[in-house]
């Protein structure tokens, strides 16, 4: 099976930190089960979603800018609350309004993996995941997956820029066909400072989107 994006054959197996802060629901499921399913499983028992998945019309956005919004300037701790959701509310809505895009896995429904151990060795260095949480997975394919391979290295880097940067008309067009697409390494250039402009490139750690299930591995 290859990426809907890159068109790569899928790893044969997958790395899942799993971290202490998901859900309960997801606990109890992966402690009976062992497996790890994104959002579009609930598709399969409902067939007016389950057509509107398969048209790549599901809605997975829970929030949508206020546009009676009286005031337009956050306070610090607002800024900070809304910044990270903004960046998946601006990926959500180029992977749904752009074709082939709107068939890939949403960034708010799908599991989150890293095609080798060496990219979650990154990501841990990086994020401070420990990599005692570190367990490998592989996919189900009766699941019906979607998958695609991202540079996460590009929504980070939207993260830590946050809302309130100033692009060009069409900028942020073009980051999220970068990101969708699979491309790598994507400098950008951040509002001015004392010293002028600032790039920020945080490189390149490739994560798989996956819409679908994964199984715990045998040890």
């Amino acid at each position: 099976m290859l990426t809907l994006n890159t068109q790569e054959e899928l790893p044969d197996h997958f790395y899942i930190f799993l971290h202490h802060n998901r859900s309960w629901q997801q606990k109890v499921m992966f402690k009976w089960t062992k497996t790890i399913t994104s959002t579009s499983f609930e598709t399969f028992f409902d067939m007016r979603l389950r057509a509107k998945y398969m048209s790549g019309d599901i809605d997975y956005l829970p929030f949508i800018p206020n546009p009676d919004l009286d005031i337009k300037h956050f306070s610090s701790f607002g800024l900070r609350e809304v910044a990270e959701y903004m960046v998946d509310y601006e990926a959500e809505v180029y992977r749904r309004s752009h074709k082939p895009t709107h068939l890939y896995p949403s960034r708010l429904g799908c599991v989150y993996a890293f095609g080798s151990r060496e990219d979650a060795l990154r990501a841990s260095k990086q994020y401070g995941y420990r990599m005692s949480d570190l367990k490998r997975f592989v996919i189900n394919f009766a699941s019906e997956p979607r998958v695609v391979k991202v540079n996460m290295q590009v929504v980070t880097q939207m993260w830590d820029i946050g809302p309130r940067q100033l692009f060009k008309e069409g900028e942020r067009e073009k980051i999220w066909a970068h990101y969708w697409s699979g491309g790598g390494a994507l400098p950008i250039e951040t509002v001015l400072t004392e010293e002028g402009p600032e790039i920020l490139d945080h490189g390149v750690i490739w994560e798989y989107l996956i819409d679908g299930q994964v199984q715990l591995a045998e040890e």
